[in-house]
C-alpha cells in the first residue's frame, strides 16, 4: 500500500526534484541505525544521481532529548543552502547535539551564525510537522524510508536498497 507524503520547497533534499523516483526518509540524528542507513543511501545513489531524489524528514524519537534541536539545526542550515554539510556533521557527531555543539557546527560549515541562531527557533514547527506526518504514515521508529510511496522493507545494505531503486525506475513499484 502506497503512502502519500508531502514534499515542497521547504523539505531538504538531494538530487533533482524532477527525478523519476522519489525517496522520503524519516530519521533521527541521534539514532545509530539512521547513521548506518545514511551510508547505504549515499552508496546506492551513486548509480542514480539524475534519477532519484531523496527528501529528508525529521522524526526525533522521544528518548533522544537533543534530537529535536539537531533537526532544527539542520533545517536552519538548509535555509542558508548548507543542509548536507550540517546533516553530515550531525551524524558524524551523534553524541554531541547540545546547543553549543550545534552553534559550533554552524560556524564550522561557514554559515552566518547570527542568522542561523535567529532562524533556529522557527524550525521547531517544521520538525513537529514532519514528525506528525511520519506518525500519520505509521512511522514509529527510525529510519523509515519510502520509495515512491512504498515503505522499504529490505535490509540496511546498498545491494538491496539499489534493487528497490531499480524496481522503482522500471515502474514496478
Amino acid at each position: 500500500e502506497k503512502t502519500q507524503l508531502s514534499v515542497d520547497g521547504s523539505t531538504p533534499h538531494s538530487g533533482p526534484t524532477d527525478a523519476s523516483v522519489n525517496v522520503v526518509e524519516f530519521y533521527d540524528y541521534g539514532c545509530p541505525a539512521c547513521a548506518n542507513f545514511k551510508s547505504v543511501i549515499e552508496t546506492s545513489l551513486l548509480d542514480f544521481e539524475n534519477d532519484v531524489v531523496v527528501y529528508y524528514k525529521q522524526f526525533p524519537l522521544p528518548g533522544h532529548t537533543d534530537s529535536p534541536g539537531a533537526a532544527q539545526a539542520a533545517l536552519a542550515a538548509n535555509k542558508q543552502g548548507k543542509f548536507k554539510e550540517m546533516h553530515d556533521l550531525l551524524f558524524a557527531n551523534q553524541h554531541s547535539h547540545k546547543m553549543a555543539d550545534l552553534k559550533g557546527y554552524a560556524g564550522q560549515i561557514g554559515l552566518d551564525v547570527a542568522q542561523w541562531e535567529k532562524d533556529f527557533p522557527e524550525f521547531s514547527s517544521k520538525v513537529e510537522g514532519d514528525r506528525g506526518e511520519g506518525k500519520k504514515a505509521k512511522v514509529t521508529s527510525t529510519p523509515v524510508i519510502f520509495i515512491d510511496g512504498l515503505r522499504y522493507e529490505g535490509p540496511a545494505h546498498p545491494k538491496y536498497f539499489t534493487m528497490w531503486l531499480e524496481e522503482a525506475l522500471a515502474g514496478a513499484i
